[in-house]
């Protein structure tokens, strides 16, 4: 062989052996991608098949929330779980796509307590192909009773201002306003939750915003790192409470008044004490008596106003209804008992804080009958006119203002004048925590619900869905 010259069988096996090395090597990353597209492919699938079974659960909770409003009827009082209706498996088919859902309403086992605002538990389970999730969501039906202010009509400017402070709910189906005349937030208004119906609050630096602190205003609604949050602590666009349904359900019912044997005629005042009304016409008439023993519901029926107050604290709970307006003429205290639950004051008019002829030196009838409206007044009770206002008689008396508190909540088509520059009374509603478990008799289910809880995925600690664990 000439020196220089290759081998060509040499040259042959050089090349045979790259080539070997090459489709190793390509084996190698082609087996690696075929592992690594099927992973992705895999992981794709997996997220892509609990995501809509999610999504499935999710929607069971809408499917249930509407069964539970529709007819206004409150929480079920049967305490045994059931499933809605679907297939023989209980599955129900999604709307509009190709999951199923199988939901189930828990009741709260003590919703017959009288008067409790209960609840149920949803437990939905969402599939997709051979995936299932889980969502339990803890929900109550919203009664008008529960808010500290519930108005048809708007917040006017000046009372969510500096030092204002309601530790319950706050929900208007008008303008909610806010202002504040302090540069930072130390004493800005505080309210524990609000909503408005509306697309936006309005600040009197800013104003109209759906946050609780615009840009370039100098109002911080507190607590603010709470309000932030959203729903349900601040929210704009809800959905507007049926002031009409209120007032109706109120009006008519007069006749289960009637069959408790709670019809009040001809009344004029009007006194709380113990297990009995003390009631009389004019004042020279005699007094009558009416013993609310075994009675939840007392119903005034007539076109002139009624005064009303308490001497001491009633023995039962009850609402009281009255087709005119009532006439605030002193404190009203809550039960005896404080776990007995919370007595309402209704008017299918006004509500009116009585002037007290002792400011003008006139005369009024003899004790216990008489007018007290001239110290701090207190009425540990709901009260409600759905279709009125709560206005003092004289609202340029007394002065210096005094204060005329709520320990409860109200619920009012609007405000009315209560005080002039100082004088009058101030109002103020010191929220009742009972509210959130306890409703005063005969009051309406709005239809919406309420969710005080949400969990994906819960450990049912061994039980199956279906049993009963709330």
């Amino acid at each position: 062989m000439k020196p220089g010259k290759r081998n060509n069988k040499q040259e042959r096996g050089a090349v045979l052996a790259i080539t070997l090395v090459l489709a190793i090597v390509l084996f190698i990353l082609s087996t690696s991608l075929f592992v690594l597209f099927n992973a992705n492919v895999n992981s794709y699938e997996y997220t892509f098949g609990r995501l809509k079974a999610i999504t499935a659960a999710e929607s069971g909770v809408s499917i249930a929330l509407y069964q539970l409003a529709e007819g206004h009827e409150g929480t079920p009082v049967q305490t045994t779980p059931y499933s809605l209706p679907g297939d023989s498996a209980q599955w129900i088919n999604v709307p509009g796509s190709d999951e199923k859902v199988w939901i189930v309403i828990d009741p709260y086992d003590a919703n017959s307590i009288p008067n409790i605002i209960g609840g149920a538990e949803i437990r939905c389970r969402g599939l997709y192909d051979n995936y299932t999730r889980d969502v339990s969501v803890r929900v109550s039906p919203d009664y008008p009773s529960r808010y500290a202010y519930l108005i048809n009509h708007g917040i006017p400017a000046g009372m969510l201002c500096d030092g204002a402070f309601i530790d319950g709910p706050m929900h208007s189906n008008g303008t909610i306003s806010f202002s504040s005349s302090s540069p930072d937030s130390s004493g800005d208004p505080f309210v524990a939750s609000v909503s408005t119906s509306l697309d936006n609050f309005y600040f009197a630096s800013g104003g109209y915003s759906d946050v609780p602190h615009p840009e370039g205003s100098n109002i911080w609604v507190r607590p603010y790192n709470r309000h932030i949050q959203g729903t349900p602590y601040w929210e704009t666009g809800a959905d507007s409470l049926d002031f009409d349904l209120m007032f109706t359900w109120f009006r008519e019912l007069q006749d289960e008044a009637a069959a408790q044997g709670g019809i009040i005629y001809n009344a004029s005042r009007i006194i709380i004490r113990d297990n009995m009304l003390l009631i009389k016409n004019g004042i020279d008439d005699p007094v009558d008596t009416l013993i609310t023993t075994g009675k939840d519901l007392l119903y005034f029926v007539g076109a002139r106003p009624v005064y009303i107050k308490s001497q001491g604290s009633p023995d039962n709970v009850f609402t009281f209804v009255s087709t005119g307006s009532i006439y605030i003429s002193g404190s009203i205290q809550g039960p005896s008992n404080p776990d007995a639950g919370i007595i309402s004051i209704v008017s299918l008019k006004d509500i009116v804080i009585a002037e007290d002829p002792g400011f003008s030196g006139g005369s009024d009838w003899p004790n216990p009958w008489k007018i007290e409206t001239d110290g701090n007044l207190q009425l540990d009770c709901v009260l409600a006119a759905p279709k009125g206002c709560i206005r003092a008689e004289n609202p340029g008396i007394p002065d210096p203002a005094l204060r005329f508190t709520i320990h409860g909540g109200t619920i009012l088509d609007d405000f009315g004048l209560v005080g002039i520059a100082g004088r009058g009374y101030q109002l103020r509603v010191a929220w009742n925590q009972a509210l959130t478990n306890l409703h005063p008799p005969h009051y309406p289910s709005m239809g919406d619900w309420v969710i005080s809880s949400w969990q994906q995925d819960p450990d049912y600690n061994g039980a199956d869905i279906d049993e009963n664990m709330f």
